[in-house]
Parts: C-alpha cells; structure tokens; sequence
C-alpha cells in the first residue's frame, strides 16, 4: 500500500494561499486546496486537527474518514430513488468509516470490514491514520482499467458535533454524498 504524506513547500504554501484568498474559480479548485493546505505536514503546515474528538453518539459526527465506493460507476442519482433504503446504493456500493481509535464500519454492510487492517496514530497535528484493504473484499474485481466511483470525506469535531467536512470531489452543502452515489468522483485502476 502506498502511503501519500503532503508536505508543501514554502513556495507551494503561498500558491495556496493567493489561491484561496482570491475568491475566484470553481469550487472544487477551492475545496481541493483547502484539502492540500489542511494536510500539510511539514514544518510550516497546520496539518488538520488539533483536538481529537469522538464524543458523539452518532459516528458520522467525529473525528474520522469516510471512504464512498460505486463498484460499477452507475452513479445511481437520489432523486431516482428518494425514500428506498438504502437509498440509491445499490449491492456495489457502500460507504465505509474509520472514526478515530475504532474499528471501521461498513454502513450497507455490503463491504466485509473485518479483514481490514487499520492503525491510528496521533502526532502533534492530530492523527493519521493507515488502513489496508483487501482487494477481495471491495466490490468489483480489482483489474487494470476498472472504472468505479470514489469518494473521500475528512470530518472533523472538535465541539461534540461535526464542524468540518472535507470532501475529495462533491461539495454538496446538504451533505447527502452518503445517499447519493450521483456525487462520487471517478476513479481507476493502474498497474
């Protein structure tokens, strides 16, 4: 598994910064540079989170990552399916959780969460946190040139609810991308 650790120069810092308070561009610019500035790990960065908080009975309110999977990349659209549960998921989708110092959790139970291997680390910036995930237990057949729809949400509670909510792609304000696999981003496999 490869492992991505953001750390921005002195220059890039400041290319995201003019970027981001200048106001103007789409919006997913934006989200994605607030992303980057977010996990910078370098000297200079503000990394993410300074208070780990997983106080909320309600998981999708702490500390934590959510990752979307649409095995088929059908994007199926919520206004399609508006009061079936789940919703527009259908068997080759899921949504999975990794609130922090907890196991992960598959929300359709479509996706065996318990070969997952994860390990959660707090630093000086907040947490990090590594999961691996088995190839056999996703929903599609891991080959080269698989298309599936893909989603990432950093969240974070530092007052008992959710503050912040980053995401990879969508930048839905109603946050419904847990409903909605119409808002996942589209991903492939390489060799």
């Amino acid at each position: 598994m490869k492992k991505y650790i953001v750390r921005l120069s002195a220059e890039e810092r400041e290319t995201l910064t003019k970027l981001l308070t200048s106001g103007r561009g789409p919006a997913r610019m934006f989200t994605r540079a607030r992303i980057l500035s977010k996990a910078d790990q370098s000297d200079k960065g503000p990394g993410w989170d300074d208070e780990i908080n997983v106080s909320n009975p309600e998981p999708w309110f702490n500390d934590g990552i959510e990752l979307f999977f649409d095995g088929d990349n059908s994007k199926n659209d919520l206004s399609e399916y508006p009061d079936k549960w789940p919703f527009a998921y259908d068997s080759n989708d899921d949504q999975l959780r990794f609130i922090f110092d907890q196991n992960p959790t598959s929300t359709y139970s479509h996706i065996d969460v318990s070969a997952f291997d994860v390990s959660y680390l707090q630093n000086k910036k907040g947490y990090n946190i590594e999961a691996s995930l088995p190839f056999d237990a996703l929903l599609f057949t891991p080959t080269s040139g698989h298309v599936f729809g893909f989603e990432i949400a950093v969240m974070d509670n530092d007052l008992g609810v959710r503050q912040n909510c980053l995401r990879w792609w969508s930048n839905e304000d109603g946050e419904i991308t847990w409903k909605d696999p119409s808002l996942f981003g589209t991903a492939i496999l390489f060799d």
